[in-house]
């Protein structure tokens, strides 16, 4: 397995969607542009659940 270490002085994203193995699945500024994309692509679409009270 190799190992990549990158430094910026800046960041490169607001927010960072990172797989369990390290691989980078979406990164962006702005949440509303593909983020919902790629959680329904490794997340399945979310389902309602009721919750006794």
């Amino acid at each position: 397995m190799a190992v990549v270490r990158v430094e910026s002085p800046a960041a490169p994203a607001a927010a960072v969607l990172v797989r369990p193995d390290g691989y980078v699945v979406w990164a962006g500024d702005n949440v509303h542009d593909g983020l919902g994309d790629a959680l329904g692509m490794w997340f399945g679409t979310p389902e309602l659940i009721a919750v006794p009270q």
